[in-house]
Protein backbone atom coordinates (compact mmCIF):
# COMPACT_ATOMS: atom_id res chain seq x y z
CA UNK A 1 0.00 0.00 0.00
CA UNK A 2 1.45 3.55 -1.15
CA UNK A 3 0.41 5.44 1.72
CA UNK A 4 3.00 3.43 4.65
CA UNK A 5 5.74 3.62 1.83
CA UNK A 6 8.15 6.50 3.23
CA UNK A 7 11.51 8.11 1.49
CA UNK A 8 14.64 7.44 3.37
CA UNK A 9 16.29 9.86 1.79
CA UNK A 10 14.09 12.53 2.71
CA UNK A 11 14.04 11.40 6.37
CA UNK A 12 17.80 11.68 6.75
CA UNK A 13 17.71 15.35 5.16
CA UNK A 14 15.17 16.83 7.12
CA UNK A 15 17.40 14.95 10.22
CA UNK A 16 20.35 16.33 8.89
CA UNK A 17 18.41 19.87 8.25
CA UNK A 18 17.36 20.07 11.91
CA UNK A 19 20.76 19.26 13.59
CA UNK A 20 22.79 21.90 11.45
CA UNK A 21 20.02 24.16 12.32
CA UNK A 22 20.18 23.53 16.35
CA UNK A 23 23.95 23.97 15.61
CA UNK A 24 23.52 27.34 14.02
CA UNK A 25 21.22 29.06 15.94
CA UNK A 26 23.77 30.12 18.53
CA UNK A 27 25.40 31.80 15.99
CA UNK A 28 22.69 33.33 14.44
CA UNK A 29 21.38 34.88 17.58
CA UNK A 30 24.66 36.63 18.33
CA UNK A 31 24.32 38.84 14.74
CA UNK A 32 20.42 39.29 15.23
CA UNK A 33 18.87 41.88 18.10
CA UNK A 34 17.45 40.70 20.85
CA UNK A 35 14.12 40.81 21.91
CA UNK A 36 14.78 43.65 24.94
CA UNK A 37 16.26 45.32 21.65
CA UNK A 38 13.85 45.36 19.35
CA UNK A 39 11.37 46.47 22.46
CA UNK A 40 13.99 49.32 23.53
CA UNK A 41 14.07 50.68 19.80
CA UNK A 42 10.42 50.37 19.03
CA UNK A 43 9.80 52.23 22.61
CA UNK A 44 12.49 54.87 21.63
CA UNK A 45 10.69 55.24 18.11
CA UNK A 46 7.42 55.49 19.58
CA UNK A 47 8.65 58.82 21.59
CA UNK A 48 9.29 60.48 18.20
CA UNK A 49 6.41 62.64 16.98
CA UNK A 50 6.62 62.25 13.50
CA UNK A 51 4.91 64.38 10.67
CA UNK A 52 2.66 61.58 9.85
CA UNK A 53 1.14 61.70 13.83
CA UNK A 54 0.84 65.08 14.05
CA UNK A 55 -1.03 65.60 10.38
CA UNK A 56 -3.63 62.61 11.68
CA UNK A 57 -4.08 64.18 14.41
CA UNK A 58 -4.44 67.72 12.39
CA UNK A 59 -6.72 66.48 10.62
CA UNK A 60 -9.05 64.16 13.27
CA UNK A 61 -9.23 67.61 14.63
CA UNK A 62 -10.28 69.79 11.96
CA UNK A 63 -12.73 66.58 11.14
CA UNK A 64 -14.37 67.62 15.00
CA UNK A 65 -14.06 71.04 14.37
CA UNK A 66 -15.67 70.93 11.09
CA UNK A 67 -19.15 69.49 13.06
CA UNK A 68 -18.46 71.71 15.45
CA UNK A 69 -18.63 74.76 13.26
CA UNK A 70 -21.68 73.81 11.23
CA UNK A 71 -23.65 73.04 14.80
CA UNK A 72 -22.49 76.55 16.04
CA UNK A 73 -23.75 77.80 12.66
CA UNK A 74 -27.48 76.48 13.34
CA UNK A 75 -27.54 76.42 16.82
CA UNK A 76 -26.80 80.00 17.69
CA UNK A 77 -29.53 81.40 15.13
CA UNK A 78 -32.07 79.37 16.84
CA UNK A 79 -30.80 79.75 20.89
CA UNK A 80 -30.66 83.70 20.30
CA UNK A 81 -32.90 85.11 17.51
CA UNK A 82 -31.36 88.54 17.94
CA UNK A 83 -27.62 88.01 17.67
CA UNK A 84 -26.33 88.38 14.13
CA UNK A 85 -23.88 85.32 13.46
CA UNK A 86 -20.47 86.62 11.73
CA UNK A 87 -18.57 83.05 10.81
CA UNK A 88 -15.27 85.17 11.82
CA UNK A 89 -16.13 85.35 15.12
CA UNK A 90 -17.67 81.85 15.32
CA UNK A 91 -14.26 80.66 13.79
CA UNK A 92 -12.40 82.25 16.44
CA UNK A 93 -14.77 81.23 18.93
CA UNK A 94 -14.33 77.70 18.08
CA UNK A 95 -11.01 77.88 17.32
CA UNK A 96 -10.24 79.90 21.12
CA UNK A 97 -12.04 76.93 22.94
CA UNK A 98 -10.97 73.73 20.91
CA UNK A 99 -7.03 74.59 20.63
CA UNK A 100 -7.10 76.65 23.79
CA UNK A 101 -8.81 75.71 26.77
CA UNK A 102 -9.26 71.67 25.84
CA UNK A 103 -5.82 71.37 25.74
CA UNK A 104 -5.46 73.69 28.56
CA UNK A 105 -7.82 71.96 30.95
CA UNK A 106 -6.72 68.41 29.75
CA UNK A 107 -3.16 68.53 30.17
CA UNK A 108 -2.29 69.40 26.61
CA UNK A 109 -4.53 66.90 24.85
CA UNK A 110 -7.33 67.66 21.88
CA UNK A 111 -9.47 64.38 20.70
CA UNK A 112 -7.09 64.19 17.94
CA UNK A 113 -3.78 64.09 19.95
CA UNK A 114 -5.50 61.76 22.17
CA UNK A 115 -6.34 59.46 19.80
CA UNK A 116 -2.68 59.81 18.05
CA UNK A 117 -1.10 59.68 21.79
CA UNK A 118 0.58 63.40 21.20
CA UNK A 119 0.26 65.75 23.63
CA UNK A 120 1.42 69.90 24.01
CA UNK A 121 4.15 70.41 26.51
CA UNK A 122 5.87 73.59 27.47
CA UNK A 123 9.63 72.99 27.71
CA UNK A 124 11.36 70.11 29.95
CA UNK A 125 7.97 68.77 29.24
CA UNK A 126 6.37 71.21 32.15
CA UNK A 127 2.67 72.18 31.61
CA UNK A 128 2.43 75.18 29.66
CA UNK A 129 0.72 77.94 30.73
CA UNK A 130 -2.63 79.29 29.12
CA UNK A 131 -0.66 82.36 27.14
CA UNK A 132 1.41 79.71 25.80
CA UNK A 133 -1.78 77.67 24.07
CA UNK A 134 -3.37 80.92 23.32
CA UNK A 135 -0.17 82.04 21.23
CA UNK A 136 0.86 78.83 19.89
CA UNK A 137 -3.13 78.49 18.65
CA UNK A 138 -3.41 82.21 17.78
CA UNK A 139 0.05 81.90 15.77
CA UNK A 140 -1.00 78.73 13.89
CA UNK A 141 -4.67 79.23 13.54
CA UNK A 142 -4.92 83.09 12.72
CA UNK A 143 -2.26 84.11 10.78
CA UNK A 144 0.22 80.90 9.28
CA UNK A 145 -2.28 79.08 8.02
CA UNK A 146 -5.36 81.72 7.20
CA UNK A 147 -2.57 84.27 5.31
CA UNK A 148 -1.49 81.71 2.78
CA UNK A 149 -5.27 81.04 1.76
CA UNK A 150 -5.92 85.17 1.59
CA UNK A 151 -2.95 85.30 -0.13
CA UNK A 152 -3.93 82.73 -2.73
CA UNK A 153 -7.86 83.63 -3.12
CA UNK A 154 -6.80 87.72 -3.90
CA UNK A 155 -4.23 86.09 -6.34
CA UNK A 156 -7.15 84.20 -7.92
CA UNK A 157 -8.93 86.78 -7.49
CA UNK A 158 -6.94 88.94 -9.62
CA UNK A 159 -6.41 86.25 -12.06
CA UNK A 160 -9.89 85.66 -13.26
CA UNK A 161 -11.04 89.14 -12.92
CA UNK A 162 -7.91 90.80 -14.88
CA UNK A 163 -8.17 93.49 -11.18
CA UNK A 164 -4.62 94.08 -11.93
CA UNK A 165 -3.19 94.56 -15.35
CA UNK A 166 0.04 92.40 -14.54
CA UNK A 167 -0.55 89.53 -11.69
CA UNK A 168 1.79 88.99 -9.03
CA UNK A 169 4.75 86.74 -9.16
CA UNK A 170 4.75 83.47 -7.54
CA UNK A 171 7.79 83.13 -4.58
CA UNK A 172 9.23 80.51 -7.07
CA UNK A 173 8.50 83.02 -10.01
CA UNK A 174 10.44 85.39 -7.82
CA UNK A 175 13.40 83.47 -6.69
CA UNK A 176 14.02 82.29 -10.60
CA UNK A 177 13.12 85.35 -11.86
CA UNK A 178 10.74 84.03 -14.26
CA UNK A 179 7.01 85.09 -14.88
CA UNK A 180 4.05 83.06 -17.24
CA UNK A 181 2.88 85.74 -19.70
CA UNK A 182 0.11 84.91 -22.47
CA UNK A 183 0.73 84.12 -25.99
CA UNK A 184 -2.69 84.81 -27.08
CA UNK A 185 -2.58 86.89 -29.96
CA UNK A 186 1.14 87.41 -29.86
CA UNK A 187 3.61 86.96 -33.03
CA UNK A 188 6.70 85.30 -32.78
CA UNK A 189 9.61 87.12 -33.63
CA UNK A 190 10.73 84.96 -36.35
CA UNK A 191 7.01 85.20 -37.67
CA UNK A 192 8.02 89.21 -37.86
CA UNK A 193 11.44 88.84 -39.79
CA UNK A 194 9.58 86.47 -42.27
CA UNK A 195 7.01 88.96 -42.94
CA UNK A 196 9.51 91.92 -43.27
CA UNK A 197 11.71 89.82 -45.39
CA UNK A 198 8.53 89.56 -47.95
CA UNK A 199 7.29 92.75 -47.54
Amino acid sequence: RGYRLFDVDDLMLNTWGGMLGYAAAPLLLRLLPSREQLDQNAYLKGRIVTCCRRFAAFLLDWLLIGILLILCMIAVPLLIPALVVVPGFVYAFVIAGYFILIPWATDGYTPGKWVCRIRITGRNERKPALYQYALRSGLLYFVLIPLPIIWFCGYIFDVCTGYREKPRLLLHERISRTECVSTVGAISKQKQKNEKIWL
